[in-house]
C-alpha cells in the first residue's frame, strides 16, 4: 500500500515536472519569437511566425517524442538564425567600412577648402569602429548614432559649400560685368561716347553680309583744329561731346553713329542714297546753331563748320569697295578749307 502511494506520488511529480518543462520550453520559444533580432524585416517576420507556431505545437504536445522533435527544430532554427545574423553583420560591416572610406576621402577633399570638421571626424571614427565590432546587438544603435553625427556634419559642410558657391557666383558676376564694361569701352570713343572706328567697321561688315542696301553718311568738322588751337584741348573735347549728342539725336535710334576719325564722324542708315541725302541736308541746317563752351570762366559760342557726303552700299558692294569710296569722300570733304 505504501509502495503504491509512493509510486503515485512520484508519477505526479514527474507529470508536474514534465508540464513545467514543457511550459518553460514554450515560454522560451515564445520569448525568442517576441525578441527576434531585426535584420531583414521580411526574414525576421517569417522567423517570428515560425517560432510562434512552434510555441503552440509545444503547448499541444502530448508525448515526449513530440517535445523532442520540437526541441530539435528549435535549436536548428536558432542556429540558422544565428548564421544569418553573422552573415548580415559581416555584410553590414563591409558596407560601413566602404562608406567610412568614401566619407574619409570626401572629408580630405573638403578640408582642402574648408576648416576641419571635428564632428565629421568623430562620425567617421564611429563608423570605422562599427566595422570592426562583432556584436550585432551593438551595431544597429551605434550605427544609427554615427549616421546622425555624419549627416549633421555633412549638412554643415554643404552649408559652407553653398556659401562658397554664392561668393564665387558673385565674383563671377562682377567679373562678367567688368568684362562687358571693358568690351563696351573698347568699342567706344572716350571723348564723344560714340562708337569708335573699329565698331563702325564691324557694323558695316554685318550689313554687307545681310546683302541689303544701306548708306554711310560722313561728316567732317572743318574747324575742329581751330577750336583746339584757339580754346585748348578741354574746350575741344567739350565741343566734340556736345556735337556727338546733337548728331545722335538727329540721326535717330535706328542709325549707327560713330567717330570715324579725329575730325570725322559716320552715320549708317538703312536707306538708299537719295533718302540719306535728306538726312545730310538736315544736319547741315541743324548744325548752324552754335554750341556753348566754357573757356576760362567765359561762355563762348562756337559753330561747327561741317561738310557732309553720302556713299551707298548695294547688295553686291564689297567691303574693300565701300572703304575705298569712304576714303575718297573723306579726302574730298577735307579739300575745301573751312573758315574759323
Amino acid at each position: 500500500m505504501i509502495s503504491l502511494r509512493r509510486s503515485v506520488s512520484v508519477l505526479e511529480r514527474l507529470e508536474a515536472l514534465e508540464r513545467a518543462s514543457r511550459d518553460g520550453f514554450r515560454s522560451a520559444v515564445a520569448a525568442n519569437a517576441r525578441h527576434a533580432l531585426e535584420l531583414e524585416r521580411r526574414e525576421t517576420e517569417k522567423f517570428r511566425k515560425y517560432l510562434e507556431n512552434l510555441a503552440r505545437r509545444v503547448g499541444a504536445a502530448d508525448s515526449p517524442e513530440e517535445l523532442s522533435r520540437a526541441k530539435t527544430e528549435f535549436l536548428a532554427a536558432l542556429a540558422d538564425q544565428a548564421e544569418r545574423a553573422a552573415r548580415f553583420v559581416e555584410a553590414l560591416q563591409k558596407k560601413v567600412a566602404g562608406s567610412a572610406s568614401s566619407l574619409s576621402k570626401l572629408a580630405d577633399k573638403a578640408r582642402a577648402g574648408v576648416a576641419e570638421d571635428r564632428s565629421l571626424q568623430l562620425g567617421l571614427g564611429q563608423l570605422h569602429a562599427i566595422a570592426q565590432d562583432p556584436d550585432v546587438n551593438r551595431v544597429c544603435p551605434e550605427l544609427t548614432e554615427a549616421v546622425k553625427t555624419v549627416e549633421a556634419s555633412v549638412e554643415r559642410l554643404r552649408e559652407q559649400t553653398r556659401v562658397v558657391i554664392a561668393q564665387l557666383r558673385s565674383e563671377v558676376a562682377s567679373l562678367r560685368r567688368a568684362l562687358e564694361s571693358a568690351r563696351e569701352e573698347a568699342l567706344r570713343d572716350p571723348v564723344s561716347g560714340l562708337l569708335n572706328r573699329n565698331a563702325v567697321l564691324e557694323a558695316i561688315r554685318e550689313r554687307l553680309k545681310e546683302g541689303r542696301t544701306f548708306s554711310v553718311l560722313l561728316i567732317w568738322i572743318g574747324n575742329l583744329q581751330y577750336i583746339h588751337f584757339r580754346y585748348g584741348a578741354a574746350c575741344r573735347d567739350d565741343f566734340v561731346g556736345q556735337f556727338a549728342d546733337r548728331l545722335r539725336g538727329l540721326a535717330g535710334e535706328e542709325a549707327v553713329v560713330g567717330r570715324w576719325g579725329e575730325d570725322r564722324f559716320a552715320v549708317i542708315v538703312g536707306r538708299p542714297k537719295p533718302e540719306a541725302l535728306w538726312l545730310s541736308e538736315t544736319l547741315l541746317e541743324k548744325f548752324t546753331e552754335p554750341f556753348l563752351i566754357d573757356h576760362k570762366g567765359l561762355v563762348r559760342e562756337v559753330t561747327a563748320q561741317i561738310k557732309t557726303g553720302v556713299i551707298e552700299a548695294a547688295p553686291q558692294t564689297t567691303e574693300a569697295k565701300l572703304l575705298a569710296d569712304a576714303d575718297k569722300l573723306s579726302l574730298a570733304l577735307a579739300s575745301i578749307p573751312a573758315e574759323p
